[in-house]
């Protein structure tokens, strides 16, 4: 009996991870998100989307980089802390995040 190839692409980078091609696309619409807040919040709840938005990112990046596999595991728990963050984030600033359009507005 023959043995089923696998053809998946093998993982060199953090940035041939399609979760964190996904999250980097993510990460700038927030950047677009925050400048598009109102006046008043754009001082501090932009910051906080921008530092949130690439938390994900980093987090993904940093877990790809570990040997670990409970460190991994660590780090993309981190990562979806991040988003999570990023949510609530968005809530506060009226947006409802289920309106973002493939994040792509």
């Amino acid at each position: 009996m023959k043995r089923a190839e696998n053809h998946a692409k093998p993982y060199q980078t953090f940035e041939d991870l399609e979760v964190y091609q996904v999250a980097r696309e993510f990460r700038k619409a927030m950047y677009r998100v925050g400048r598009r807040l109102p006046e008043i919040e754009k001082l501090i709840l932009a910051s906080q989307i921008r530092r949130a938005a690439v938390s994900l990112t980093n987090n993904i990046a940093e877990g790809h980089g570990r040997f670990d596999f409970l460190e991994q595991i660590k780090f993309m728990l981190q990562a979806r802390g991040s988003l999570e963050e990023l949510l609530d984030d968005l809530f506060l600033g009226r947006f409802n995040p289920s309106s973002l359009q493939r994040f792509n507005e």
